[in-house]
């Protein structure tokens, strides 16, 4: 179980981490 919530918040954080970069170019793009 321990293992399961790790990966979990693992793989929000990567996912957050992952989406982050992109839209942050994408904002500074378009301003």
């Amino acid at each position: 179980m321990g293992e399961v919530v790790n990966y979990s918040v693992v793989d929000r954080i990567a996912v957050v981490r992952i989406d982050n970069p992109p839209v942050n170019s994408m904002d500074r793009g378009l301003r």
